[in-house]
Order: C-alpha cells, then structure tokens, then sequence
C-alpha cells in the first residue's frame, strides 16, 4: 500500500457507488430477486403441494423490513397481508421503478442506497406471507441470514457463507408448520 487512507477511500467510495443503480440495474435486481423468486416458487408449489411436509424459505434481508421504509402507499400495501395479490405486487413495483426512473426515491420514501435490493427483497416477503396465506399445507417463511461475506459486498460481511447458511437451513428441516408466513432474523422470529 502507498497510501493506506487514500486506498481505503477509494475501496469505500467503490463500495458506496456500486450500491448506487442505473435504471436498469434497479429493474434487473428486482426481475431477479422478487420476480425470479416467485416464478420458481410458483413453479414448483403443485410438487411442494404432494408433500405432506412442503416448506419454502426464502432468503431476505434486514434492508427489506417495513421499518425502514417510509413510503407510505408501499407500506400501506406491503403490510396488509388480507387484501395483499400479486397485482398489488405489481403495482408496488411499477410504483418503485417509476420513482426510481424519476428519480423521487428519497422523495416518495424508498430506502437512497441499495433502493433496488431493498425493495425486491420486501417484495419477496410480501410475496411469501400471500404465498402462506394461500396455502396453508405448505409452510412458507423468510428468512435473513445475516450480513453474510459475498462479491456482492466486496467481502465485507460479517459472516461466511457457512454461517449464513444455518438459519435457512435449520427452517428448511423443521417439523412443525408453525412458522408458515413468519419472518426470522437468523434463529429468531422478527417483523417484517
């Protein structure tokens, strides 16, 4: 290292702006994390359905609770797990994209950094609860396992991947149904 503050500097304005999206990167991420999701869950709900233990876990993160959001119509729609569709689904996330493409992310609520991320993954556990409300056989729940060390954050985890692995896993083979639509912070269950 020549100058250690200056590489940091750099590693950490680096990190910070690879956390902030082009359009397309935010529509990407959120294809990805929400709609791939919920069309391979989808896919495969009519074989989980034959099992008498069917689970699904999905991985969230801490970024995609409630509580950190403020956009109020999102909230509102996120939140209401009675009235809650896959069209609602859609809305919210044209709503994201036309305020990103906009550029009213901090204006209308949605988190300045990682916005993309944050909302695909509240979408996820949105689409989870609806998914554990419509089928109540199945045991459908979220989980986030942690800030877990990937390329995706430069290393910068607390956690190995061995480590982020525990939760999902330990959900994954439980027995009882119990947790079906439920959210859990590593082993413990938290708000969405």
């Amino acid at each position: 290292m020549q100058n250690p503050e200056e590489d940091v500097r750099t590693f950490v304005d680096g990190y910070l702006g690879s956390l902030q999206q082009s359009y397309e990167l935010a529509k990407e991420c959120l294809d990805i994390n929400f709609n791939g999701t919920k069309d391979v869950t989808e896919c495969l709900i009519p074989l989980l359905l034959l099992s008498k233990s069917g689970r699904v876990v999905n991985i969230t993160s801490q970024t995609a609770q409630l509580k950190f959001m403020s956009n109020e119509g999102a909230i509102k729609v996120l939140s209401d797990i009675d009235s809650l569709s896959e069209e609602k689904l859609d809305e919210v996330t044209c709503a994201f994209l036309a305020d990103f493409k906009d550029g009213n992310l901090a204006a209308r609520g949605w988190l300045p950094v990682a916005s993309a991320y944050a909302a695909s993954k509240a979408l996820v556990n949105a689409h989870s609860r609806l998914l554990a409300r419509r089928h109540p056989s199945l045991a459908v729940c979220c989980v986030t396992p942690g800030f877990v060390r990937t390329g995706m954050n430069y290393g910068m985890g607390l956690v190995s991947a061995a480590e982020g692995a525990r939760p999902p896993v330990a959900l994954a083979l439980r027995d009882e149904p119990g947790d079906s639509g439920l959210n859990f912070e590593l082993f413990d269950e938290c708000e969405f």
